[in-house]
């Protein structure tokens, strides 16, 4: 959901509007995923089994983390042929969004 101010500017400039949702969303999915990298290494450091509330953990943050790519794909501007495609590499899961291949994780 957009904050007052993402509105306010997608109001006055569609294209600015549309940036400044990416630019959110990506720093959203930095931080996710950087919290999932973190309860990972939690897990390795520890070297007991993953525990039921470890693994409900893992599971909602790859849930946020595609909630926000198909965020991140419906506000991606889609006016030019460059960005239809990198749209479409960067919601391929074996493609990183550089477009060298990638391992799904």
């Amino acid at each position: 959901m957009l904050n007052s101010l993402e509105a306010t500017v997608a109001l006055a400039d569609r294209n600015i509007g549309q940036l400044t949702a990416l630019a959110r969303l990506t720093g959203d999915l930095r931080n996710t995923v950087g919290r999932r990298a973190t309860i990972y290494v939690q897990v390795v450091a520890s070297q007991a089994p993953i525990t039921l509330t470890t693994a409900e953990r893992l599971a909602d943050a790859a849930g946020r983390v595609d909630q926000i790519w198909r965020r991140i794909g419906s506000v991606m501007p889609t006016s030019s042929g460059g960005s239809r495609n990198a749209r479409q590499r960067c919601a391929s899961p074996t493609t990183s969004c550089y477009g060298a291949n990638a391992s799904p994780s």
